[in-house]
């Protein structure tokens, strides 16, 4: 079942905010859930040589294109161009 996402305001909530949240929840139905299986796989069971402590290739797929859609760092502040420039 997927989460409500409703349209209520925060704080800030300005037109590139929502479509940049609009972006992002789409980005995790459909790339991060149907990934869970297989990044959960990874840590119950890794493969020879790993510990389920490696860090599991799904991730770097995930982060390579999240960074892609420009879903990467969006924490980081205005100044740095790696992250969204909110």
């Amino acid at each position: 079942m997927a989460a409500s996402h409703g349209s209520s305001s925060l704080p800030g909530d300005t037109p590139r905010m929502r479509a940049i949240r609009e972006r992002l929840v789409r980005f995790i139905e459909s790339e991060v859930r149907p990934a869970t299986a297989e990044y959960e796989a990874h840590v119950k069971s890794p493969p020879p040589g790993k510990s389920r402590w490696d860090i599991p290739p799904i991730m770097e797929k995930l982060k390579k294109k999240a960074r892609s859609e420009g879903l990467w760092n969006l924490f980081l502040a205005a100044e740095y161009e790696e992250g969204a420039q909110l």
